[in-house]
Parts: structure tokens; sequence; C-alpha cells
């Protein structure tokens, strides 16, 4: 074989295995993805709920998934600006404040709303109840309990004395053991309770309803990882998987940014002015 041509036959072999070997580690390095929950309930709660779903994933997808947990909202938060999540459950207003990092993808069909609750024998029956009273709530602006709630506080001039918390499992566990009036959480929180401490507590407002939580996908993924994610997870919905269940989207359904969140925005947008003045 002439030099030129043997040459020629080499150059080709090589660039064929450096594109093969450059695939093959896109793919692999793609495969491992972080996920990464809001954290308002126990890691050990997280993992016993999600990890069943993830393996499912596994299973259906061929990706490879793990959990990864942060100890507050403010460093949960601050985790997803450097890309260290890959899909994430983020609430509406993580969805819109994270919009040009994450793209929500599936949603409960189910909508939220922020409530007040307070132990069920207490005196307490209204929001104008709450005036020199104690009212826990999580950190952040947690649309819609946060936002909303404190905006008909305002509306209404209440303005009890607010004990901020971790998470709203602290929130509600604080009026269950007596040491706050009420608390602010969501009404998806009611639907993990126990029946025993659903019954210790009532419900004193709620505000409107909104859409629920995404699981969203950094907009970094391929697209087509992400498609098959969505796709297993549907399919879970219909073939009458018990998973999706317990991790509190039994209906899931496809999110979308502008007719589901914008109006997180607006309400964003108004609190921000209020505050201003």
């Amino acid at each position: 074989m002439p030099f030129a041509r043997l040459l020629c036959h080499a150059l080709f072999l090589c660039l064929v295995f450096c594109e093969q070997t450059a695939h093959a580690q896109t793919s692999v390095a793609g495969t491992d993805y972080v996920v990464s929950l809001i954290p308002d309930m126990p890691p050990s709660e997280v993992k016993r709920r999600w990890q069943p779903v993830l393996d499912q994933l596994a299973h259906d997808t061929g990706l490879h998934f793990h959990l990864h947990f942060y100890a507050d909202l403010n460093s949960f938060e601050n985790g997803l600006m450097p890309d260290e999540v890959d899909f994430a459950v983020l609430s509406p207003a993580q969805v819109w404040m994270l919009r040009s990092h994450y793209r929500p993808q599936l949603r409960n069909g189910m909508a939220m709303a922020g409530i007040v609750i307070t132990q069920k024998n207490s005196a307490i029956k209204q929001l104008g109840d709450l005036r020199g009273h104690s009212v826990s709530l999580q950190q952040g602006k947690n649309i819609p309990a946060n936002l909303f709630v404190q905006q008909a506080l305002r509306e209404q001039k209440i303005d009890p004395d607010l004990n901020v918390v971790r998470s709203e499992s602290n929130a509600l566990r604080s009026v269950v053991l007596g040491k706050s009036d009420a608390a602010i959480i969501n009404n998806y929180l009611l639907q993990t309770l126990p029946s025993e401490i659903a019954a210790q507590i009532r419900v004193i407002y709620r505000t409107q309803e909104l859409a629920p939580p995404a699981i969203s996908s950094n907009a970094r993924l391929p697209e087509e990882d992400v498609r098959k994610v969505k796709k297993s997870l549907l399919h879970l919905h219909e073939a009458g998987s018990p998973l999706l269940d317990v991790i509190s989207m039994p209906d899931p359904v496809e999110a979308d940014f502008d007719r589901d969140y914008s109006v997180i925005g607006h309400a964003m947008n108004s609190e921000a002015a209020s505050e201003s003045h």
C-alpha cells in the first residue's frame, strides 16, 4: 500500500476512534444526574419517598440519578445557581426566579394554595384573630404560602409576631407542639400528614389557587434525556403506579411556564413594589 494511502487510512481510523471516544465520554458523563428537592422534610423521608421513583426512572431510561440534600431553603437555592443540580422540584416562586437556569417539565394536576393553620381547639378562627399572636413560616418567598398570605395580612393591617423557621414541616410542628399560635404552610403538606396529626389542626385561611411545584430540568441538559424522564413519569401515571402518590404527584401533567407560572412574576413584582414604599 503506497505510503500516502496508508497515511490517509491511518488518519481516518484515528479520527473515527477519537470521535467515538469523545461521544462515549459525553454519554457516560451525562448519564449521572443530581436530583434535589425543596428541603421541607428530613432527608430520610425524602429518600424513602423518592428513591423508588428514581430507581424506576433509572430502569426505564438507562440514566442514573442520585439525591443531593441541602440543610435549608437558602442553601438549596444557592446550590441551584452554580448548576450543582440537574433535576429539581421547584416551588412556583423558584420556577419564576430561576427561569433562566431551569425549565418546568411536569407538575401535579391539583392546584396549590397557601393556608394558615392553628390547633383545632384554638380560639383563633380567622386572620383578624392573629393580631398579637405568633405565626411560624418557612424562610424565603414560598409562593403562595408566604407571599399571598402575607399580602392578605398587610391588606387587613394585621401584624402578627412572625417566627421564621427552616421548613414548612417545622412551622406545622410548632403549632402541634404549642410553640406557635399559627403557621403558614401550603395545602400539599396536608396530604402527607398522618391522620392523628391532621386531626389536631384546623385551616382558618386559604389563598387563591395556583400551579403547584414543578419537576424542573437544568437548561443545559440534553433534550433527549429530559424527554426520557418525562416519558417515564407519565408512563407511571398511565400504569396507575402508587409511586407517584408517595411523592405527592399522583396526576402529573405537562408544565407550561407562561400558562402556569407567569402570574408568579406579577405577584412578586407587586410585592417588591409594596416593599419599596
